[in-house]
């Protein structure tokens, strides 16, 4: 069985007491014009982001 590890990173913005939150694009497969924080994801040996 093959194993990875994927490494996961998210930001709270913050400013004059509003929280920053993004809006998924309705095209997405998960989760379409949900709103969440913003963040991304890269598997383990990757050069660069592979989230989509």
């Amino acid at each position: 069985m093959e194993q990875f590890q994927t490494i996961t990173a998210c930001a709270f913005l913050i400013k004059d007491g509003k929280l920053l939150l993004a809006k998924r694009a309705a095209t997405k497969t998960f989760l379409p014009n949900k709103y969440g924080l913003i963040g991304d994801y890269a598997g383990f040996g990757t050069s660069g982001s592979v989230s989509g």
